[in-house]
């Protein structure tokens, strides 16, 4: 085909082919960077958004089940010391189920919206302790104005209780935060492949484009010499110059065509010229002829 040879391109596709080359290398650069940007933001904001803000319940939840312990106890050595009644004390006591609901509730709303499955069921394991736990508040309230030595006794099992609360609120964070360092982990390996993608995009793009950009250098160098030379010869009167292997598809080709047109030029001049030499040549000869006669005929 004509133009499966690069030296038949024409000069604008040679130059516009490295630049367009280059031009689209860079767009799937820009587009390969905008994809791994967008993927390590989407993997911050979760990190940020997510991981953090669960993690920021589930301690706020933790730390609501300490204060409501922490009331507790407090109301139990308030009442061993005489500074409040039973009556008060146990309903200060029964007033922490509240506390209790609440907390039950914010889990429960974190378990529907932004729990993952794993999560879920550990949430739920949590839920059932605290409701465990909201039931011995009742019981150690209703004892505290019966049997306040009862209240302490049954108190044992409660901090048992309140143990495994904490052993479960800290695992599931720390689940929180290995997710987060897991995400983390990953969005530093997907930069450091995209950023390798980049180097060998741009490095075949420079290649690509140089390569090119020297073919077509070579080719059109190589034909301007040919075509100098041909030139040169023609010039000199060489008029037996093969301009046939010139023949090309690009702009040079109108140079060539113009010394195909000086050759025919110069080869017709000199066909001219000769068959005028050769015309008098004759008249000369026919002029000797006739004065020969002329000189026999006077003799």
């Amino acid at each position: 085909m004509k133009y499966s040879n690069i030296s038949n391109w024409p000069f604008t596709a040679k130059f516009a082919v490295p630049s367009a080359l280059s031009l689209g290398m860079i767009c799937v650069v820009a587009g390969v960077s905008h994809f791994a940007l967008s993927a390590q933001v989407n993997r911050t904001t979760e990190i940020v958004d997510v991981n953090f803000h669960n993690a920021l319940e589930l301690v706020q939840a933790n730390s609501a089940v300490q204060d409501v312990n922490g009331q507790l106890y407090q109301t139990l050595t308030n009442q061993a010391a005489n500074v409040v009644d039973s009556s008060a004390a146990a309903s200060e006591v029964m007033a922490l189920q509240g506390n209790v609901d609440q907390i039950v509730a914010s889990l429960e709303i974190y378990r529907a919206s932004t729990a993952s499955a794993e999560e879920s069921a550990a949430v739920q394991n949590i839920i059932e302790q605290l409701t465990t736990y909201k039931e011995t508040i009742e019981v150690v309230a209703t004892m505290m104005e019966i049997d306040f030595a009862s209240a302490v006794a049954f108190a044992e099992p409660f901090a048992e209780n309140y143990t495994v609360l904490q052993t479960q609120f800290q695992e599931l964070v720390d689940e929180t935060v290995a997710s987060s360092e897991a995400s983390a982990a990953a969005g530093q390996v997907a930069a450091g492949q995209a950023k390798l993608i980049l180097l060998l995009v741009a490095l075949f793009a420079l290649l690509a484009a140089g390569a090119i950009a020297a073919v077509v250098a070579r080719s059109t160098t190589r034909s301007i010499r040919e075509i100098a030379g041909a030139t040169d010869r023609l010039a000199s009167g060489d008029l037996d110059t093969n301009l046939d292997g010139l023949s090309r598809g690009d702009e040079l080709q109108s140079i060539v065509e113009s010394l195909s047109t000086f050759r025919h030029n110069a080869v017709e001049r000199n066909r001219l010229a000769e068959r005028e030499r050769e015309e008098a040549r004759l008249r000369e000869e026919r002029t000797d002829r006739m004065e020969k006669l002329i000189a026999s005929f006077e003799a």
